[in-house]
């Protein structure tokens, strides 16, 4: 080979443009160009962690924009469509009118019924939970004891290669690939299917899908995105244009709205009257989340009629909602002892999973923490913890006929959150 041409090699653009970010950095580094600056973080004190705010605050300015009570001239208030977040006072008439998380009015979409999906609404309940460490610890030692350790089976799709490749951090593409991979193997990839992914975010799962829809079949298939936020650099316009530069036609339908009150039937009524079965899929659907798609699966007769199976990457439940969970969920729970107190609890440990362990810390270390447990120990009882709510969410489908899954899909080296439900007819 010629030297011009491993030059060429060398200069080739970089897929990935965190890597484009790194080199540049690197090169002015070499250069003596690059400064570190001190990251100015917010002085304000959480009272629940007891730790500062870890947002960054403007130069002198003592809290971020959260937590900044007042300044000359305007004060923050908390935002009348969500309170999760706050606004200036003097833009919040304006705010409100665009605000992103501005709930679905019932008038204004036929797919909208409050509560539709959940047993009970969502009841919030700030207080902390004082744990009995020595109740709770040993009773999920004695549910655990009931299950085998979950089998890794981790696979790849032809039609997801190609992203693997290209990309410097490919860890996103290989769960995805795995997913892909899970569903064709239970006769859940066809384009005579309609995908109906839940917490879609950008969509980035359903793409992969799409073209690998394609890849196997020649054809497109069609889709329906959920998710309750408003996202950006949304992957819609590029599922229909994969399509379109195949000749092909695709069906992309995005609903703005949370799941629970998510009346699915009317759009299969409206937008989907045909004879095409339906499979949920969703990569790290958080919390309750989960536990309000199998729900919104149950709950809705016309999509269940033409359910054919389901794939979720389960994640975050130290966020679940007792309220949220279904009724054999619960069922499921209470023989084992396990009510809305203990919940509170298997939440906290679920947490342990993948929370706590700093940098250089051994296995070992940890043990003064309150609960006298090492780092290694939490992490053991954190994963013990949330795999019994996901055994309550496999309890649910199996009572009203289906056939559950329970694997991890990639090793915890690529994530932390590696455990997938898949459900068949």
């Amino acid at each position: 080979m010629s030297s011009s041409k491993v030059d060429n090699i060398h200069q080739a653009p970089l897929a990935d443009p965190e890597l484009k970010i790194s080199a540049k950095r690197r090169r002015k580094e070499k250069e003596g160009k690059v400064v570190d600056k001190e990251r100015l973080q917010c002085e304000f004190i959480i009272p629940k962690k007891n730790r500062r705010c870890p947002l960054t605050c403007k130069k002198d300015v003592q809290y971020c924009a959260e937590h900044l009570k007042q300044t000359q001239n305007d004060i923050r208030v908390t935002c009348t469509v969500d309170p999760r977040h706050t606004v200036w006072q003097k833009d919040l008439k304006s705010h409100v009118k665009k605000c992103g998380a501005k709930a679905v009015e019932s008038k204004q979409v036929s797919w909208f019924k409050e509560n539709h999906n959940c047993v009970l609404p969502s009841k919030v309940d700030d207080q902390d939970t004082q744990i009995d460490y020595s109740k709770w610890i040993p009773k999920v030692e004695s549910i655990y004891s009931n299950f085998r350790d979950l089998e890794l089976i981790q696979l790849e799709h032809d039609g997801v290669k190609e992203r693997v490749e290209e990309l410097g951090n490919p860890k996103h593409a290989v769960q995805q690939s795995s997913l892909i991979s899970h569903l064709d193997n239970k006769n859940l990839l066809s384009n005579e299917l309609t995908y109906v992914e839940f917490g879609c975010g950008r969509a980035e799962l359903s793409r992969y899908i799409a073209k690998s829809v394609i890849h196997k079949t020649g054809s497109a298939a069609d889709f329906i995105l959920i998710d309750r936020s408003p996202t950006r650099m949304k992957l819609d316009s590029k599922m229909i244009q994969d399509a379109e530069e195949r000749k092909l036609k695709t069906k992309i339908h995005r609903v703005k709205i949370d799941i629970k009150d998510l009346y699915l039937d009317n759009i299969v009524e409206t937008d989907f009257a045909n004879e095409k079965g339906f499979v949920g899929v969703s990569k790290h659907l958080c919390g309750a989340a989960t536990d309000l798609t199998i729900q919104c699966i149950l709950a809705n007769s016309k999509f269940n009629s033409r359910f054919t199976g389901m794939i979720v990457a389960m994640c975050c439940r130290h966020c679940c909602d007792y309220n949220m969970l279904s009724q054999d969920s619960i069922e499921y729970l209470k023989k084992f002892g396990v009510e809305k107190e203990g919940f509170k609890h298997f939440m906290k440990f679920a947490s342990w999973a993948v929370n706590g362990r700093r940098p250089g810390m051994k296995d070992e270390d940890g043990t003064d923490h309150v609960s006298g447990l090492s780092i290694k120990q939490r992490e053991d009882l954190g994963l013990k913890a949330r795999r019994i709510i996901d055994e309550s969410r496999r309890y649910a489908l199996e009572q009203k006929g289906y056939k559950v899954q329970l694997c991890h899909y990639v090793p915890k080296e690529i994530s932390l959150e590696n455990t997938c439900m898949i459900v068949n007819k």
